[in-house]
């Protein structure tokens, strides 16, 4: 299960970059620049979990599962009201010949889920923390 996580967070982070350069290099029309750089900060949030556990900082387990909710809702409401408005606009052939535009929040949304769910369920002490070395000090 932990290999699927660190997936889950490899996937958002890369997906969040890719994305980034996509609107950057081609600028599709009506994508905003702002979502995937609400993606990053998610998946960093989730590799922290993924290496020092819930012991290692106090309110992670708070803050992992509060951050994958919100990226859960968020790709939620985008989908339906997004969804709802190409096709009520443009009409449904529109809407599955543009499907190219709709995947990388259809995998935010499935990778949220999961991640969701493994923040849910880690064990306090799961992740490995870090050793106290010489520049460490042991608090």
């Amino acid at each position: 299960m932990k290999y699927i996580d660190c997936a889950c967070a490899w996937i958002m982070l890369l997906t969040a970059a890719i994305f980034l350069l996509v609107i950057e290099v081609w600028r599709p029309r009506g994508i905003g620049f702002d979502t995937p750089l609400f993606w990053i900060p998610v998946a960093m949030i989730n590799f922290l979990r993924l290496r020092n556990g819930y012991c290692g900082f106090e309110g992670l387990r708070t803050f992992a599962i509060v951050s994958n909710l919100l990226v859960l809702v968020l790709e939620t409401v985008r989908l339906g009201e997004w969804g709802a408005w190409l096709i009520r606009n443009w009409g449904v052939y529109y809407a599955l010949t543009a499907f190219w535009l709709w995947v990388p929040y259809i995998v935010i949304f499935i990778v949220a889920a999961a991640e969701l769910g493994f923040s849910i369920l880690q064990k306090e002490a799961a992740g490995t923390p870090l050793e106290p070395g010489p520049l460490r000090s042991s608090l």
